[in-house]
C-alpha cells in the first residue's frame, strides 16, 4: 500500500502519513480506502503495460533489495512486506542521490518505525545481498536494475554497476 502511494498516488501517500499511525488500529473504512487506492495504482500500471515490457517494472519499487534480504534471511524469517519496506528505504535513498528526489526521509522513517517496521540491513552483508541481487530477473550483465523516484508518483528505472550498488548498501545502512 505504501509503495503504491509512493509510485503512483502522492495524495494517497500523504493521506497514509496523516491517518495511519498504528496498524492495529486501522478502521474498516481506512482499510477499504487503502485497498481501493492500492488496486487503482496497480491496475493503472498493469493496464498501461499488460505484457510487462516497460513501466510494469515500477511495481517492483523496493523489491530488488527486498528479495535479496528475504533470500539471505531465509524465507519465513522476514516477511515480504518487511523486506520490501527496507528495500523501499534503500530505493528512496538512491532516488534522492541519483534522481534528485526531494523527499522528507526522516519523516518517512519515523512513520514506518512507529508502524513497527525495521529498516536496517545487517552490517557486513553487502556482498551477499549483491550476489542475491545479481540473480534477480531485472539484472542484466554486470548491472543491477532499480526502480527509483524522480518525484513522488513519478518512478523510473536505473541500472547501476555492481560495485556502486555495494558502495550504496554500505553507505546507506
Amino acid at each position: 500500500i505504501v509503495k503504491h502511494g509512493l509510485i503512483g498516488n502522492p495524495d494517497f501517500y500523504e493521506w497514509l502519513l496523516m491517518n495511519i499511525g498504528n496498524l492495529k488500529e486501522v478502521t474498516k473504512d481506512q482499510l477499504a480506502r487503502m485497498i481501493r487506492n492500492g488496486i487503482e495504482v496497480k491496475a493503472s500500471v498493469v493496464k498501461q503495460d499488460e505484457r510487462e515490457l516497460g513501466i510494469r517494472a515500477y511495481l517492483n519499487f523496493g523489491h530488488t533489495l527486498g528479495h535479496a534480504l528475504e533470500l539471505n534471511a531465509g524465507y519465513g524469517t522476514m516477511t515480504h512486506g518487511e523486506a520490501v519496506m527496507t528495500g523501499m528505504v534503500f530505493a528512496l535513498k538512491m532516488s534522492m542521490e541519483k534522481s534528485g528526489l526531494y523527499f522528507d526521509l526522516n519523516r518517512f522513517l519515523d512513520w514506518i518505525k512507529r508502524l513497527g517496521y525495521m529498516t536496517e540491513v545487517p552490517k557486513g552483508d553487502g556482498r551477499k545481498l549483491l550476489e542475491s541481487m545479481k540473480k534477480d530477473k531485472k539484472t542484466t550483465g554486470e548491472k543491477v536494475t532499480f526502480v527509483v523516484l524522480k518525484k513522488l508518483g513519478e518512478p523510473a528505472t536505473i541500472k547501476m554497476e555492481q560495485e556502486e550498488v555495494l558502495e550504496c548498501i554500505e553507505r546507506y545502512f
